[in-house]
């Protein structure tokens, strides 16, 4: 799936051997891919391949059928119970529906403006993979936001010097334009660094006003992002340090807009602390930073436990370029609910408050949704706990 979901063709390295005998290993194993694909094959025969620009995971595939209006995605091996949800990027496109290819059953969704979650912790676990089919009005297109060509990467491709890498993840993956989920494609440090750095050198002095971080999201043990703290430093000559900024999370993407400009060369990313239960050090994909800032409706979570262990509990997390938040909870065992978040708009975070009205326990999956002064949803962050 993830060869077809680029657009490619697998060739099967099957052939036999000395004595001209097909070994049973290799008959077994296509027998049972062509059983998948007697159940599933519409998810692969006549498909192109994905309309997202950038990778969802890697436990998650697309593939397309622009003629039909048609999104195939495939979850690979994982229990759907476990998952909780799916997010996709926004599509331009109106969407129809969402199903279960295996049993044709209705699939929950909600559009966002920064994208689309599939809910889908009530539908069946296949053996090797289970697929959703996404329905739009016409050939399905990927909804890329406005940009502003004069407010450009200032540390697009720029030198990156680190404390510890793990694995040939180093500092350069950090300024090379590619912030996609993939699992090669970020900034590791060693789990055994226990102040992970990095310093970014934009080659001159500049003004910088914004700074993005995108975060690495484990998706094989917690499902959670990993940072607690960390901390922002600017500074002409590598030597004296000024701090600019002090964070509790980071998630998906986190825009850090200052106060005022600061004229600086070097740019420090430090102070990086995980929460207890990370099974390691925090990872990244991407830092960005600009002269200006851009108008990018953003929302995160803080950093979460595993499990709520009792109630009330409160949530919060960070917002920009919105005015209300709400956060949407969604389990298999009751129905969907909402609550409405208090905001503060001088640090731009927000709280709210789960208490035992309408809960159960089990897996739940919160969706905090960012809206504009129309109640326009304009961006969301999702993430699952256990009650």
């Amino acid at each position: 799936m993830d060869i077809a979901g680029k657009g490619g063709n697998l060739l099967l390295n099957v052939g036999p051997d000395g004595d001209g005998v097909v070994q049973e290993t290799p008959i077994a194993n296509m027998a049972a891919a062509g059983k998948w694909f007697n159940d599933f094959g519409e998810a692969v025969y006549g498909t192109r391949k994905s309309c997202f620009s950038t990778s969802l995971g890697n436990d998650v595939k697309v593939t397309t059928k622009p003629e039909e209006g048609k999104l195939f995605v495939t979850l690979l091996e994982t229990d759907p119970k476990v998952k909780g949800m799916i997010m996709l990027p926004a599509l331009e496109n109106k969407i129809i529906g969402v199903k279960e290819l295996a049993s044709g059953k209705d699939v929950a969704f909600e559009s966002f403006g920064s994208g689309i979650m599939l809910q889908i912790s009530d539908t069946a676990k296949q053996e090797y993979a289970a697929v959703y089919e996404v329905t739009v009005e016409g050939e399905p297109k990927e909804k890329i936001p406005g940009s502003n060509k004069e407010n450009t990467n200032l540390a697009a491709d720029k030198k990156v010097t680190v404390s510890s890498s793990y694995d040939g993840k180093g500092g350069d993956m950090l300024t090379d334009g590619d912030s996609s989920v993939s699992n090669d494609n970020r900034w590791a440090p060693l789990d055994t660094d226990g102040s992970p750095w990095a310093i970014i050198d934009l080659g001159e002095e500049k003004d910088v006003r914004e700074i993005a971080i995108c975060e690495w999201r484990d998706t094989f043990f917690t499902q959670q992002y990993r940072v607690k703290k960390f901390k922002l430093a600017v500074s002409s000559d590598n030597e004296n340090w000024n701090t600019v900024y002090e964070g509790e999370a980071v998630g998906e993407r986190l825009t850090v807009n200052l106060k005022d400009k600061v004229k600086c060369r070097y740019i420090k990313f430090y102070g990086i602390e995980k929460v207890e239960d990370a099974a390691g050090a925090p990872s990244f994909h991407e830092i960005e930073v600009y002269e200006e800032h851009l108008q990018n409706p953003t929302i995160s979570f803080d950093s979460m436990p595993q499990k709520i262990q009792s109630l009330p509990f409160e949530l919060k997390g960070k917002y920009s370029d919105g005015d209300t938040v709400s956060v949407k909870v969604w389990s298999a065992s009751f129905a969907a609910f909402e609550i409405e978040a208090e905001i503060n708009k001088e640090d731009e975070t927000w709280s709210a408050v789960l208490d035992e009205d309408k809960l159960s326990h089990g897996k739940l999956t919160l969706t905090a949704i960012l809206s504009d002064k129309e109640g326009t949803q304009i961006a969301a962050s999702v993430c699952t706990i256990d009650y």
